[in-house]
């Protein structure tokens, strides 16, 4: 993967976005094995390792790699907010402007007050009180009153469920409110707020936690609102990330050889970089058509992936 970055200069932004995948080993439960990536918010993978899981050391290792093989040096770092990844990049590189992915910080929200569960039994209670309000009453009068007491009864259930993930629903609203500040003085404001809430949850350890990490971690939030062009989602990488599970959910799982897991996994990579993209929206219409590598403003009609993902792997 590297090598081909580094023969054909695909024009690059600079602006770096890092995240891990767990690997699948045969006959290991847990996957022991973590593929971490390194993807240009051109959309191109630009290195991959494996390593032990996604700890401090390796991934410090990984972004020495990115300077020493590839002398790229980045102008914004996005990541989710682990924090292996978070001391790693305040080591090797505390001036680079380092930028948590909005799309985890929601959903990590979500997480924590539960709102899933909170959805799941409303969504069952809303669909079930849809369908009766459908049905035609004239020509079922004996069972009208049957139906006007479980309408009754599930309005009653949805009014005790807001009432039991009051609290829940309201700190998630506030938090959501915060994370998707659009100026740094609204965020400033809405971070008073946020304060005052955390001190109503200090009964309910995970919320006021997370709710302290929030706070911790502003600059890092907020930092795409102090630097033009930063990305603030992991989006693309995301993406891949999929993409890659897609193929992997087929094999089931790699043995022990860690040549032969690299090997495939660089395949991939390279397959990816030469392939199209078909179904990308709004303000990436653009890309449709094109490959990462022609995104990059890689000439790649006269070039045989296959031909290159042999090469890399004898170099």
């Amino acid at each position: 993967m590297t090598s081909i970055i580094k023969e054909l200069k695909p024009k690059l932004t600079g602006f770096l976005h890092l995240d891990g995948k767990g690997i699948k080993i045969k006959g290991k439960n847990k996957k022991g094995l973590t593929l971490f990536i390194a993807q240009d918010s051109k959309g191109l993978p630009i290195h991959q390792d494996l390593m032990d899981g996604e700890n401090k050391l390796a991934i410090m290792n990984f972004l020495d790699s990115l300077n020493k093989d590839l002398y790229y040096h980045p102008q914004g770092i996005i990541s989710d907010m682990k924090e292996e990844i978070i001391q790693a990049v305040k080591e090797k590189m505390p001036q680079i402007p380092h930028q948590f992915c909005l799309t985890h910080i929601l959903r990590g929200i979500d997480r924590v007050v539960r709102y899933q569960a909170y959805y799941t039994q409303a969504s069952r209670l809303l669909k079930r009180l849809k369908s009766l309000r459908s049905i035609f009453i004239y020509p079922y009068l004996n069972k009208k009153e049957r139906i006007v007491s479980e309408c009754r009864q599930l309005k009653q259930k949805l009014k005790a469920l807001k009432i039991k993930y009051k609290p829940q629903l309201l700190a998630r609203r506030y938090l959501r409110i915060y994370v998707l500040s659009n100026t740094i003085q609204k965020a400033e404001q809405r971070l008073q707020r946020i304060k005052k809430l955390r001190t109503k949850f200090k009964q309910q350890k995970k919320i006021f936690n997370h709710i302290g990490l929030l706070i911790k971690y502003k600059d890092n939030i907020f930092c795409h609102l102090n630097h033009t062009y930063m990305p603030y989602t992991n989006n693309t990488l995301e993406n891949l990330i999929k993409q890659y599970e897609r193929r992997l959910k087929t094999i089931e799982g790699f043995g022990n050889n860690q040549d032969i897991i690299k090997g495939y996994l660089n395949l991939m990579a390279i397959c990816y970089c030469f392939k199209s993209y078909t179904d990308c929206k709004k303000n990436n219409k653009y890309k449709n058509g094109k490959s990462p590598l022609e995104v990059a403003g890689v000439f790649t009609k006269s070039l045989d992936w296959v031909r290159y993902s042999y090469k890399t792997s004898n170099n």
